[in-house]
């Protein structure tokens, strides 16, 4: 839904986008506007919402070379401030908590923020792995060195290689505010990957090796290539699937609205305005979803 951060007392809402890379024919998003790699406007993400941003990109230039357009920054809260600043033009960030809101409502600057996107946290094993479904008390028992081997929830009798995200990230948090594990079960200082006995100490990047469990956002499923990780499966949570229909309509686990923003002073015909209607259209939505966005 459309809002209008507050009402525009002396007060702000929300957002940021992109640029720089090579010259290209410009590619025509809604029969109106076209964007080169010059003129598509900077856009900020966070972490959580890398994937999302960089489909939008990919989808309105009509290519994979969108280097310098997508500003990372490490919270909801910096990406808005690079909106403020300048930085960019667009944020593309998970829907603000109450603090960043009342940040942004003290702020000078008014933005425009509208919901156009679901996401969803998900879990991926081995495509070989006969596990098809695990409870959030299985996820917990893991993720606390209570349950080490696959054998123990009725399958394989495998070790359980149970990747985690870095501290301090968007995931993590999202993760252990929802499962709250007890990482004390573990005998070594936890990183990126946990097993029974602390064999590995060192972050690593999820790899798909047999008995593995990790987890990611669904918008990031497309970014883990068959060639890099292997055949990845995603299981299903209390025994419900990670689809467009259970993100959409809440019985999935947990799922979160990701929101587009931009300066409320934007041009009817600036750039950052444009794609921002073209996000929001009827063919930017049908491109977005076809690009593997959950669609609002």
């Amino acid at each position: 839904m459309r809002k209008l951060l507050a009402i525009l007392l002396t007060a702000g809402l929300l957002l940021c986008a992109l640029c720089a890379c090579n010259k290209e024919k410009p590619r025509e998003a809604d029969g109106s506007i076209s964007f080169t790699c010059e003129t598509f406007p900077k856009i900020a993400v966070t972490g959580a919402t890398e994937a999302a941003g960089q489909i939008i990109a990919k989808a309105a230039l009509g290519s994979n070379d969108i280097s310098g357009l997508i500003i990372r920054k490490p919270s909801v809260k910096a990406a808005y401030d690079a909106l403020k600043d300048g930085e960019c033009s667009m944020v593309i960030a998970f829907q603000p908590d109450s603090q960043t809101v009342q940040g942004l409502l003290n702020a000078d600057t008014a933005f425009e923020m509208t919901e156009f996107s679901k996401d969803a946290l998900i879990f991926v094993t081995n495509g070989e792995n006969t596990a098809d479904n695990l409870t959030a008390e299985n996820i917990k028992a893991i993720y606390s060195g209570k349950i080490n081997n696959w054998k123990e929830l009725g399958f394989e009798d495998r070790e359980i290689s149970a990747f985690s995200a870095t501290e301090g990230t968007t995931i993590k948090n999202i993760f252990d505010n929802t499962f709250n594990p007890d990482y004390s079960g573990y005998k070594q200082p936890l990183s990126v990957i946990m097993t029974a006995n602390g064999e590995y100490t060192s972050p690593i990047d999820y790899d798909n090796r047999p008995g593995s469990l990790g987890y990611c956002f669904y918008s990031e499923l497309s970014t883990k290539s068959v060639e890099k990780n292997g055949k990845i499966k995603v299981l299903n949570i209390n025994k419900i699937a990670a689809s467009n229909e259970t993100i959409l309509n809440g019985s999935y686990i947990w799922t979160a609205d990701v929101a587009v923003s931009i300066k409320h002073s934007e041009a009817v015909d600036s750039k950052a305005r444009l794609l921002y209607n073209w996000i929001l259209s009827k063919q930017g939505k049908t491109v977005l979803k076809n690009s593997g966005l959950v669609i609002s």
